[in-house]
């Protein structure tokens, strides 16, 4: 549902084994959790790690590569491109400025960011938070503007903010505004523009201050540049129908506020943590955050919130995010209340995701999610 998958570069052919490390005061579950990553490991699926947390119980597992080349085993504390993962944390930041009286959901765009988009008095900033905004999703262009660069002409092109929301107002709106809801990676390149404009201060000096730092989150950062620093899992997509290719220098600008955030399972577990414990934000933003509305029809028991999802998820109902990024997917997953929780971090992207049995990788953050209800049966 975010970013598309990415780029030339390395081509790797060759058998994937899995490699898992782990640590958990319960031996079982996690042996049971270990050969259930390691079964979705495949020529397809480089590699993966998996955090599950249940109270106080905590299992790190990690299995297959964080680099084909020189088949470096994956890490549990190894860096991902998290996609649009990064949403929830710029709705963080727009719902601390409400708090603050500096933002109301319901000013307009606008009001905001004068001459953005058309129609931009008929939509507020609850429109681009909880994706019923209606505008046209740069990503979508039939143009292939931005995919085309990603997939091999310039993947390190650096996109402004400007230049993806030029891309859409290229197009009609989708629908409406509050009439239906749709994936919409401009409205969080607007939201990150809003909060630049009215802080004064760059989206990446904001997301550091205001909820990097105060939720203890030390392997996470707002990329703007193609390498990952530090220990990083390399991305790869399948460009080919037997290959797969090295994606992982690609510039994060052309998802900037909707995705080029880069962190850990543990960071991403952290930050859901700390947000739906209500050390983030106040008690009624929490609670219009995690308020949902429907998605696609097909997602029956699905809803979406501001940057967030609602699903079932086998033991109960779940909030986080499905994400993307090129080389990479993600799934983060939490309780209301965060004390059960699930993140999954794959270094597969869309476009071998698409020729991949999703099923086995969802079962994992289930059994991750669920693990000590399973293992009490």
């Amino acid at each position: 549902m975010a970013a598309l998958g990415a780029t030339a570069g390395l081509v790797i052919v060759g058998l994937v084994p899995a490699v898992g490390q782990a640590t958990t005061p319960s031996a079982a579950p996690r042996a049971a959790l270990q050969r259930e990553l390691e079964k979705a490991i495949n020529p397809r699926v480089p590699g993966a790690v998996l955090i599950a947390r249940d109270g106080n119980h905590t299992v790190r597992l990690a299995s297959g590569y964080a680099a084909l080349k020189h088949r470096t085993p994956m890490r549990p504390g190894d860096r991902f491109r998290v996609g649009n993962i990064t949403t929830s944390f710029v709705a963080t930041v727009v719902l601390q400025l409400v708090a603050e009286g500096k933002l109301a959901l319901d000013d307009t765009v606008e009001s905001r960011l004068p001459g953005a988009i058309a129609n931009g008095g008929a939509i507020t900033l609850r429109h681009l938070l909880n994706m019923r905004s209606g505008l046209f999703d740069y990503l979508g262009d039939g143009d292939t503007t931005v995919t085309d660069l990603l997939f091999g002409k310039d993947p390190t092109h650096r996109w402004s903010p400007l230049e993806l929301i030029a891309i859409s107002n290229r197009h009609a709106p989708r629908f409406a505004p509050d009439t239906a809801w749709s994936y919409c990676n401009t409205c969080y390149v607007l939201l990150g523009q809003i909060i630049e404009r009215t802080t004064g201060h760059p989206l990446g000096d904001q997301l550091r201050q205001r909820v990097f730092v105060p939720a203890g989150l030390r392997a996470t950062s707002f990329d703007t540049e193609p390498r990952i620093a530090g220990p990083h899992a390399h991305g790869y997509e399948r460009l080919s129908r037997s290959r797969l290719t090295d994606v992982t220098a690609i510039s994060p600008t052309y998802a900037w506020a909707a995705g080029a955030i880069v962190s850990t399972a543990d960071d991403v577990a952290r930050f859901y943590s700390k947000l739906y414990r209500g050390q983030l934000l106040r008690p009624d933003l929490l609670d219009a955050m995690q308020t949902t509305g429907p998605m696609a029809a097909e997602l029956k028991g699905w809803g979406y919130g501001f940057g967030l999802i609602k699903k079932p998820i086998g033991c109960g109902t779940a909030f986080g995010n499905d994400a993307a990024a090129p080389g990479f997917t993600a799934y983060a997953y939490s309780s209301k209340n965060a004390n059960r929780q699930s993140v999954l971090l794959i270094n597969a992207g869309d476009t071998t995701m698409a020729h991949e049995d999703n099923g086995r990788l969802q079962h994992v953050l289930r059994s991750g999610y669920c693990r000590d209800q399973q293992s009490r049966r």
